[in-house]
Parts: structure tokens; C-alpha cells; sequence
């Protein structure tokens, strides 16, 4: 596998590909990406991508992804180091589709919220409250310290 520098304007399809959705609809965010790496087999085949947007303030945004299952912390590690060569600061919306989670954290990056770990079909519509409670809306409670116990 090779890792290698590219220009983002040439990943506008790879990036399409990740993402599933067609170039004109990924053009806009291309735009933004500053520097880029591919992943590559021996025959130059695309094996992941990774683009950094930049953040106004936290170094940048980790875009792309690995394609396909088989080696795939091996690779998102290789571009993750590479990214991080070049921008120390960075951060990603740990998706395991795009990136696994392990993989991040063996790069070095740490998870900062709970939101790394939700992930699947949506809750339904009416929640289970457990008797002697109530369910209120977050307007309803005019208590600023029962807002912010919420």
C-alpha cells in the first residue's frame, strides 16, 4: 500500500464514491479541502482517501474515508499518520462507515463526547418513562438548575 499526496481537485470522484452522492453535490465541500492523501495499491488501485477542511479553531476537519473492509484500520491508520504529519490538530465525526474508531484512536486522536458511540436506527417515537417520573419539554422547565440537571 502506498500513501501519497494529492490535490483534492483530482479526488472530486473517490470522494463522490465514499460518500454516495454525485460530484456536483461534493464539488462545494472539495472546495474547502486544503491538502489531501490517497491510499493506494501496488496496481493503483483506491483502497481510502482523506482531505482536511479547515476549522476556524481546532486545526482541521478529517474528510474521506477507506473503502472496502478487508485491511481497513491498517489503512486509515497510514492516511490518519499522514494527516497528522502535516496538521497536528484534528478531528473527525467517528462514522465507522468512514472510520473506524479504533483506528482513530490508534492514531492517536481520543474520543471527546458520547456521541462516538450512537450509532443505528433511530429511537421510536414514544419513550418509556419509569414511574414517579415525568417527561417535560426543556421550555417547560423554568428552574435554571433543573435545565441544566437536564
Amino acid at each position: 500500500m502506498n500513501v501519497c499526496a494529492a490535490k483534492p481537485s483530482d479526488l472530486l470522484g473517490q470522494f463522490a464514491q465514499l460518500y454516495g452522492c454525485s460530484e456536483a453535490d461534493f464539488a462545494s465541500t472539495l472546495a474547502q479541502l486544503q491538502v489531501a492523501w490517497t491510499a493506494e495499491d501496488g496496481a493503483g488501485e483506491p483502497l481510502g482517501l482523506l482531505g482536511l477542511r479547515p476549522s476556524p479553531a481546532h486545526g482541521a476537519e478529517i474528510m474521506g474515508g477507506v473503502f472496502s473492509a478487508q485491511g481497513r484500520e491498517e489503512r486509515a491508520v497510514a492516511l490518519l499518520s499522514a494527516a497528522l504529519a502535516e496538521q497536528p490538530q484534528l478531528y473527525a465525526y467517528a462514522d465507522e462507515t468512514y472510520w473506524p474508531l479504533t483506528a482513530l484512536c490508534n492514531a492517536g486522536l481520543s474520543p471527546v463526547s458520547a456521541y462516538v458511540q450512537r450509532s443505528g436506527p433511530l429511537l421510536g417515537l414514544k419513550a418509556a418513562v419509569p414511574a414517579g417520573l415525568r417527561l417535560l419539554s426543556l421550555s417547560e422547565a423554568s428552574d435554571p438548575a433543573d435545565r441544566w440537571t437536564a
